[in-house]
């Protein structure tokens, strides 16, 4: 077996399946020294419940009778150590077999209730979860899709993003394995506490985040307020965390690491705040707007302009693809590799005039990088803006009454990791591009041209279509609040836009 950890990990873990189990029994029985090893590796990880959940899974009893067969041939001064593992397991074999003789799993008991969520699809004590009345109760939970609310009676909400694996435990702890979770704690609920494989994170009335990685190493990133973060070894000191501050505590040692604390990453809320910014934009009679927020239910992006709804094209995602927004919430694209997208089957389409704005944060500079298109199979219909090729340029490009592409290119490079407004005008003189409410490009331009180009009906935010129906120039960064317009906006109204949320 060339990676033992690796067998080990997944064994501990439940999920090493029977081929694995048989390498991993075949592996300790070999040499006193690889049952020394199983033993003080499985030593650090070990918990009553752990032990049973891992045999639970894997029905390995073949490595209980290969550990207790191992034992007589070690040396004394480890014999304590591999006993003490072997009888973890037979408690934990004990533990699966009673729970398994029950008719059916005891509910714990009321904890926290169910809050809106988008598509948060749970698995309780190994069963799908089925509401009861959106109850809450002690135990252990996987969501594996979509976004969970939490909400407790002392006024405590957790937002939890899929997957995550966390153990509900009483109204004021929870346990939390891996994933990401945001938490808002007012006054009533100072002391909640969240604990990690490598830290006790204590509240003391804030909003903070946590995540636990792959490796069981927590991240801690407070917004406001303060949080004690406990190593869990107990050998150094806790670290008191202040609004803005954040620490990272390695799963293999108990020393806090300073990181800068990152508000982009965590999704605080599943509401979509009614701000300036929306009612100037609604204001202004657009014929499509999307908030890019995140539904409660589907994958339907509402249209706040009209009835044009889109459909997010998330298939490939982990995690539901959304963060932080330049207001609320936001699509995150993944780049050149499969991204989610942002489609509208049909929309209405100008009859001459026409300009756009949207929020855009760009991570690279992706080859022709798509922001919005109305282009199918490399057939231009309306318009489409983007990247120019390699450049990290803004191009936009739109056709013509007389069926001629325009195009306009940015002079600048698009700043990377910062929001940016972004709109055009096309009036039928000119094709102007705005950046952060000022005009940086424009050229003479017509008309653009009329929607008798149906072969183009769509409209794709973050991607396009190409020539054989797949999907290419993925955006690579966040986009939000997009809005078309089948009228020319002036400069005062992309200013009025920008402002309403740059003042705030």
């Amino acid at each position: 077996m060339d990676n033992p950890d690796i067998h080990i990990d997944a064994w501990l873990d439940g999920v090493l399946d029977e081929e694995g189990c048989r390498q991993l029994n075949e592996w300790i029985v070999a040499s006193p020294e690889n049952a020394e090893y199983f033993a003080e590796r499985s030593h650090i990880h070990s918990s009553l419940f752990d032990w049973a959940k891992a045999i639970g899974s894997c029905g390995i009893d073949d490595v209980v009778d290969s550990i207790a067969e191992t034992v007589t041939f070690l040396p004394i001064k480890i014999r304590w150590q591999v006993k003490a593992v072997a009888a973890a397991v037979v408690a934990g074999l004990l533990a699966i077999f009673l729970l398994k003789s029950e008719p059916a799993l005891v509910p714990g008991d009321p904890v926290a209730k169910m809050g809106e969520s988008s598509g948060a699809k749970l698995v309780y004590l190994g069963q799908a979860w089925e509401a009861d009345g959106h109850v809450l109760r002690s135990g252990e939970y996987e969501l594996i899709e979509g976004i969970a609310s939490v909400e407790y009676e002392t006024g405590v909400k957790l937002l939890i993003e899929a997957p995550a694996e966390f153990r509900m435990i009483s109204t004021e702890l929870v346990e939390l394995s891996s994933g990401r979770v945001s938490a808002h704690v007012p006054p009533e609920g100072i002391g909640f506490t969240i604990e990690t494989p490598s830290a006790e994170v204590v509240d003391y009335g804030t909003d903070f985040a946590v995540e636990v990685g792959r490796d069981r190493s927590s991240e801690i990133h407070v917004f406001e307020g303060e949080v004690k973060v406990n190593p869990r070894e107990g050998k150094t000191d806790p670290v008191r965390l202040l609004k803005n501050d954040a620490t990272r505590i390695e799963f293999e040692t108990d020393v806090p690491l300073g990181i800068p604390v990152d508000k982009d990453r965590f999704l605080r809320s599943l509401d979509e705040p009614v701000l300036d910014y929306s009612h100037v934009v609604r204001e202004m009679s657009p014929v499509v707007y999307y908030r890019m927020g995140i539904p409660k239910e589907g994958s339907l992006m509402k249209d706040h302009g009209g009835s044009a709804d889109a459909r997010l094209v998330d298939d490939v995602c982990e995690r539901l693809p959304f963060a932080p927004g330049r207001v609320g919430s936001s699509v995150k694209f993944e780049g050149p590799k499969i991204s989610p997208y942002v489609v509208a089957a049909d929309y209405p389409k100008s009859q001459g005039l026409l300009s756009f704005s949207a929020w855009v944060r760009a991570d690279s500079w992706p080859r022709w990088g798509c922001i919005a298109a109305n282009e199918r199979e490399n057939v231009l219909g309306q318009f489409r803006l983007g990247f120019k090729r390699d450049s990290g340029k803004l191009q936009l490009r739109v056709r013509d009454d007389e069926n001629q592409e325009v195009e306009l290119v940015d002079s600048e490079t698009l700043p990377l990791k910062e929001w940016q407004h972004i709109a055009f005008v096309a009036d039928g003189k000119l094709l102007r591009l705005f950046r952060n409410g000022r005009e940086v490009v424009a050229t003479p331009c017509g008309p653009v041209s009329s929607p008798r180009n149906a072969e183009v009906p769509k409209l794709y935010v973050g991607a396009q279509d190409n020539r054989d129906g797949k999907m290419i120039h993925f955006w690579q960064g966040r986009i939000d609040e997009v809005a078309l317009f089948n009228h020319p906006l002036t400069d005062s109204e992309i200013i009025r836009q920008y402002q309403s949320v740059t003042e705030k």
